[in-house]
């Protein structure tokens, strides 16, 4: 273990935690900006394709749709000329996904 540089003594534990808890944060939100640009990717590969008149594009979007209560909701759409023309409800949920449902 390496001396700390200005006070010429040993880290103590609490300051390891601190810097493990702070490389800890730092790859969350890593990992959420690799999700977001993960799904904008995949919407720039997709909607020039719907746009274009392709059949069968299927991608899951945030939309406005009567799939619960909420006015928008991120679902299964069937992409096309018209953007997101269909919305397709949600499939089956576990035990877990069901409890959540009912808190929304």
């Amino acid at each position: 273990m390496q001396l700390h540089p200005r006070r010429n003594r040993l880290p103590n534990k609490s300051h390891s935690k601190m810097v493990g808890q702070k490389l800890l944060r730092q790859k969350l939100v890593l990992d959420l900006l690799l999700c977001q640009w993960h799904m904008q990717l995949s919407s720039c590969r997709c909607m020039p394709r719907g746009l274009r008149g392709d059949a069968g594009i299927v991608e899951c979007a945030f939309v406005a749709s009567q799939v619960t209560e909420l006015p928008f909701f991120a679902t299964k759409v069937r992409l096309g000329r018209a953007g997101a023309e269909e919305v397709f409800q949600l499939g089956p949920l576990n035990e877990y996904e069901r409890y959540i449902m009912l808190e929304i």
